[in-house]
């Protein structure tokens, strides 16, 4: 059964709300808050059936509410303040307060994973293909745009520019060095493109990195020291930004990034579990 559901009104429900929606807007202005309960409940967000209005559709969109809040379920009592009027299909547009959202945050599967991957840093390296890889599926399956790049022929930075620019389809503008890559990343992560703008967070995954590494280890280091600092920055935000680097070198370092380490991930944190031969934990 899926966890999206419309609202199951009766067939004249719909003539009831049209001839209601004068007196809603009304009654309803902008800065009301409301009361009511969860009737319907879509990826966009989730309508209300509100409280002394019962002919008035309410919609409390997943846009409005901060990144780490999950959806109410079918049949919530959730207190929202009215934003707008869509006079179009007749929605009384809300946005949940701080409260209803707090009491539904830190409880989505997307946020459990983005926690447990971005607890000791945004930046996490990767020995064994397979990890990474199972890794990236786990993030695709909570809605993250995850965007891998090989980095297996880099030997110069140019060619680091040219297939980053192309996976996330930066503007023919681009000035291909490291401070336009930041500001195109910063571009990225508020969704003017390279990723859907309705996605749970940006992953930003390199295989082969430590090829890159070799050839080019200034720009190597700094291009993780930028996705950590939009790491940081997105967090504070309320948003969800990490990368992840696959090295074929077990024993590869970097600097610290954004103040905090490239990490390896928790299944290889040992380096007993970067050697060829053990088995996966």
């Amino acid at each position: 059964m899926s966890e999206y559901s419309w609202p199951d009104d009766d067939p004249g429900h719909a003539a009831r709300v049209r001839a209601a929606w004068p007196a809603a807007c009304q009654e309803l202005p902008v800065g009301t808050v409301i009361t009511g309960e969860v009737i319907g409940r879509q990826p966009f967000g989730v309508f209300l059936r509100i409280d002394g209005h019962p002919d008035a559709i309410g919609l409390a969109e997943v846009t409005t509410m901060p990144t780490d809040a999950a959806l109410p379920e079918v049949g919530a009592r959730v207190t929202a303040e009215v934003v707008d009027h869509a006079d179009h299909n007749h929605q009384v547009k809300a946005r949940l307060t701080t409260e209803t959202a707090a009491a539904n945050r830190e409880t989505s599967p997307a946020q459990v994973l983005y926690q447990e991957l971005a607890a000791n840093a945004f930046v996490t390296l990767y020995w064994r293909r397979e990890i990474f890889d199972r890794t990236a599926e786990k993030l695709r399956e909570q809605h993250f745009a995850v965007v891998e790049v090989d980095a297996s022929a880099w030997t110069t930075a140019a060619a680091m520019h040219r297939d980053i620019a192309t996976a996330l389809d930066f503007p023919d503008y681009y000035g291909r060095n490291l401070d336009a890559l930041n500001d195109c990343l910063h571009d990225v992560v508020a969704g003017e493109y390279g990723i859907p703008a309705d996605v749970s967070g940006f992953v930003l995954g390199f295989t082969h990195y430590d090829r890159f590494a070799q050839a080019c280890p200034r720009e190597a280091q700094i291009v993780l020291d930028i996705l950590a600092d939009h790491g940081r920055m997105a967090a504070v935000l309320g948003q969800r930004v990490l990368c992840l680097v696959h090295s074929d070198n077990p024993d590869i370092t970097f600097e610290p990034v954004g103040s905090t380490p490239v990490a390896w991930n928790r299944a290889e944190w040992l380096s007993a579990r970067r050697q060829p031969g053990t088995t996966q934990p």
